[in-house]
């Protein structure tokens, strides 16, 4: 089933096939972003539903981010007509019906893991284990573990770094935090430990990333 899934400005995403099967999809990034009842560069609320359904309005969206790929690489017309059709794209997306509800019906365990995931998006800063993950959803840390790697192929706590690690490079290419503020930030005490993992995680240490941004864009951040 063809879906759409926003994400917000931050929001670490990750998307991943269960299968064999190669996944295809076109990413839009839009900057300046303003909707109503949201903040800026919001496409959805706190609560998401950050996936929907596209049904049968998937060969005009893909159409139309087929369109604003070529457009964009045209001249100043050309693109000028990829930011009308973006704006277009977002209003007709938002219109989408939300793929959580669409499939209400589905399994307990489908419903248990969106629990699992949301309450991890809420705390992924705090102290967290999967004995306190299991406390609050009120099942077994066993359970939590099973059902959340058998959904998306990844443990809680695993997702838990992701997320960490992906704020983590946000706020190292977009202020001037020390890493030791950083990780405090992101939820780890210590320097090192974290240091050590976000090398793990990104390939390099969070001061030659920084340095690394800092020389493609020439020291100027642009955090639009």
């Amino acid at each position: 089933m063809p879906k759409a899934f926003f994400y917000n400005q931050d929001d670490l995403h990750e998307v991943s096939s269960g299968t064999e099967e190669e996944i295809g999809s076109y990413c839009v990034g839009i900057t300046n972003l303003r909707l109503k009842g949201l903040p800026r560069n919001h496409l959805v609320g706190e609560e998401g539903p950050y996936v929907r359904k596209a049904g049968q309005m998937y060969p005009l969206l893909k159409e139309m981010c087929g369109q604003m790929y070529m457009m964009q690489e045209t001249n100043q017309t050309g693109r000028l007509a990829a930011q009308l059709l973006c704006a277009s794209l977002v209003v007709m997306a938002s219109q989408l019906e939300a793929f959580p509800q669409a499939v209400a019906d589905g399994t307990k365990e489908e419903q248990f893991v969106a629990r699992i995931w949301n309450y991890l998006n809420k705390h992924y800063t705090e102290e967290i284990s999967l004995e306190k993950i299991a406390e609050a959803l009120g099942c077994s840390a066993p359970y939590v573990s099973h059902a959340f790697k058998n959904a998306t192929g990844s443990t809680p706590i695993q997702y838990v770094i992701r997320r960490r690690i992906g704020l983590a490079q946000t706020l190292l290419i977009s202020t001037d935090m020390t890493a030791t503020q950083i990780a405090t930030t992101v939820g780890y005490d210590n320097t090192n430990y974290f240091c050590t993992l976000f090398a793990k995680v990104v390939g390099m240490t969070p001061i030659r990333y920084r340095g690394l941004y800092l020389e493609e864009l020439k020291g100027v951040r642009n955090q639009s």
